[in-house]
């Protein structure tokens, strides 16, 4: 049984691993080493997936904004190679919904594949009144509202995504 918790600093070398093994490279484990020290980070939305006593998957979440309204963004998520395809990286975007929604939280942006999100309720972010921070995305940038009275306007990422 896989179980999802809040990342400790003892989880930091093993989610690096997962990452990497996931990702192909660095650049998302650079990009969490930044979010961690930056203004964006939560801590409540950093999670681990644990197999057997093992990071297995992370997702993060952190502040973003909509117009200067607070709003959440995801990413990165990833599964260890190793075991994709079990439904880990489902249990971690159901927590992280789940947190978001217990936050009061109302929006969740994220950069991604559409057959994949569209099964929590993720739409392409222009049907929702949302502008991508980069408008070659397109359909690949897609939030989820968590209330309808969420912001709308362009969407602002963390300033260590870079975009």
């Amino acid at each position: 049984m896989v179980e999802v918790r809040r990342e400790t600093p003892t989880d930091r070398d093993a989610v690096s691993s997962v990452l990497e093994a996931a990702f192909g490279g660095a650049e998302e484990v650079a990009l969490v080493e930044s979010l961690r020290k930056s203004d964006a980070w939560i801590p409540d939305f950093a999670l681990v997936a644990i197999d057997a006593d093992e990071v297995v998957g992370y997702s993060l979440t952190t502040r973003a904004h909509i117009e200067g309204e607070p709003v959440l963004a995801l990413g990165p998520i990833g599964v260890h190679p190793s075991i994709q395809g079990k439904g880990i990286g489902s249990q971690l975007m159901q927590m992280t919904i789940d947190r978001a929604e217990a936050a009061a939280e109302t929006l969740i942006g994220l950069l991604g594949e559409p057959g994949y999100y569209r099964r929590f309720g993720f739409v392409a972010a222009s049907r929702a009144g949302v502008a991508s921070p980069v408008d070659e995305w397109g359909e690949f940038f897609q939030v989820l509202r968590l209330s309808p009275a969420g912001p709308s306007g362009k969407f602002t990422y963390p300033s260590a995504f870079g975009v």
